[in-house]
């Protein structure tokens, strides 16, 4: 079982609160960080947190923001994406954050794992957050499963409307010290998907451009890396690895 994360997200740049457009979703973000500095009593409505929405709409990047935030508070804390879970079963680790992402992708054996998660969460002292593309009715798992994770706070994920996603852009790239200027970036959001892994990926392949050529970031620089771009498949979901 992977006990350790290994942060590889787009290069150097990991997603943090502090680097993320909140936009609409303040109150979830709040429960997020809620989570992961309480480790006795439940200040929560409940234990748990699930958090669902479109893809795009940056769940993955909430979860990996909360597993940083985790790892700066020395609380113990696991990420999972679903489609490349292959363990049998979640870590026991006391206190520690459960991080399971795209659950709508989990196949029975993880569905199995989860519930069992959740049920000896408490012992534990284990928070799990969970994250879907579709509330929890609607779900395609097994019945008991979606009734556990129903009985988590929910929260549907906003997402950025185009000023936001244009201060994105602008924000990462501040982060590894390029200046991006409004009319590169308007460009961009043109042309690209809006998803924010698309745009992390976006400002980091840009920027090593930039650096490779000693050029200035303009339209014509971007209008190359976006042809890169559009051949390249965009790297896991999920940002990080898991090592053993």
């Amino acid at each position: 079982m992977s006990t350790q994360l290994v942060f590889d997200f787009f290069d150097d740049t990991v997603p943090t609160f502090e680097r993320t457009v909140i936009g609409r979703n303040a109150e979830l973000v709040a429960a997020l960080q809620c989570v992961v500095q309480t480790r006795d009593g439940n200040p929560l409505p409940a234990a748990h947190l699930y958090l669902w929405g479109d893809s795009g709409s940056g769940r993955t990047h909430l979860l990996i923001a909360t597993a940083e935030f985790a790892q700066r508070h020395a609380r113990p804390v696991h990420y999972f994406a679903a489609e490349h879970f292959a363990g049998e079963a979640l870590p026991e680790t006391p206190e520690a954050i459960l991080l399971l992402d795209n659950v709508q992708r989990a196949p029975p054996g993880l569905q199995h794992a989860l519930f069992n998660a959740y049920n000896r969460a408490r012992e534990l002292k284990q928070r799990l957050v969970v994250s879907g593309d579709a509330p929890p009715l609607r779900l395609a798992l097994r019945e008991d499963l979606r009734t556990r994770i129903g009985q988590s706070l929910v929260f549907h994920v906003e997402p950025l409307d185009d000023a936001q996603r244009l201060g994105f852009l602008q924000q990462w790239a501040q982060a590894r010290g390029m200046r991006l200027e409004r009319d590169v970036a308007t460009y961009v959001l043109h042309r690209i998907e809006r998803d924010p892994r698309r745009l992390a990926a976006f400002v980091a392949a840009l920027d090593r451009r930039s650096l490779e050529r000693q050029r200035p970031v303009t339209v014509a620089l971007a209008r190359e890396v976006l042809a890169e771009l559009e051949a390249e498949p965009l790297r896991d979901e999920s940002g990080l690895s898991n090592k053993e």
